[in-house]
């Protein structure tokens, strides 16, 4: 229930969990032995994968961003940058080539 809720909402996930009972501590504790992240480092990683799914369409940057939950386009840069070494743009042209050189199934 929390992780749905957390997906969910922008809520905090101090507030979420207070709202279910449970303590922020707690919910701590259980998402980082069963997932192995916090609550705000989970949500981030459901923020990036929502982009990197944008960045395989023809949306700009900037809308995928906007959409994906990013404050803005800026927020992308500086978070893709961290995580994969990229920018954007150039995570982009990867998506594109790896797509165009797939093998088509039958």
């Amino acid at each position: 229930m929390f992780i749905t809720r957390l997906q969910a909402s922008d809520a905090d996930a101090a507030a979420i969990a207070a709202d279910i009972g449970l303590s922020p501590e707690h919910v701590s504790r259980t998402l980082a032995r069963t997932h192995g992240i916090g609550p705000r480092a989970l949500r981030a990683e459901w923020r990036f994968r929502r982009a990197l799914a944008g960045l395989a369409g023809e949306g700009s940057i900037a809308s995928i961003a906007v959409d994906a939950g990013y404050a803005d386009q800026a927020h992308f840069s500086r978070s893709c940058r961290a995580i994969t070494g990229m920018t954007p743009a150039a995570l982009r042209r990867r998506i594109k080539l790896v797509q165009s050189t797939a093998p088509q199934s039958r």
